[in-house]
């Protein structure tokens, strides 16, 4: 009878321990970039369906310990966000689409980034075309005129 209980327990013990075996990541790693000039994103969210998130890096490189079966999703703001199944692959490129509707409502003011319906004050927007119609031999100056609440000063060059 006490055999049979320590086998049991024995047979019991090894399971347990290699289960954990069967649950063990991978490393899923990769390059996000952008789908129209192929450049690489810096700072982009990867997430893991499992509450893992990373950012990419200078090269827009990312790596992420996730299990197979897990889903992954990439997202950056301007860009429509992607989500992938971890497979038998380890190793991928990720190419986003621009949104361009999403990037419409995105604004970078002095102090950061915000919602254009977040924003409190008044926003002027000058677009490039109007700068590059501007003869002007820096960008104070193009601005001059252009955007209210904007004051150009002109120094004289002199030392001081």
């Amino acid at each position: 009878m006490r055999n049979l209980v320590k086998s049991l327990f024995t047979i019991l013990m090894l399971g347990t321990l290699s289960t954990p075996g069967f649950a063990q990541g991978v490393k899923f790693s990769g390059v996000v970039r952008g789908a129209e000039d192929d450049s690489p994103l810096i700072g982009a969210t990867v997430k893991a369906s499992s509450g893992t998130v990373v950012v990419t890096d200078a090269d827009g490189a990312f790596t992420i310990n996730v299990k197979k079966g897990q889903s992954v999703t990439f997202s950056y703001i301007g860009y429509l966000p992607q989500t992938i199944k971890v497979g038998d692959k380890t190793k991928v490129d990720i190419y986003l689409k621009e949104d361009a509707e999403a990037l419409d409502e995105v604004v970078v003011v002095g102090y950061g980034t915000m919602k254009r319906s977040d924003l409190t004050g008044s926003v002027v927007s000058v677009s490039a075309d109007d700068i590059k119609k501007t003869v002007a031999t820096s960008l104070d100056q193009a601005l001059q005129g252009r955007a209210a609440g904007v004051q150009v000063t002109q120094n004289s060059g002199a030392p001081g």
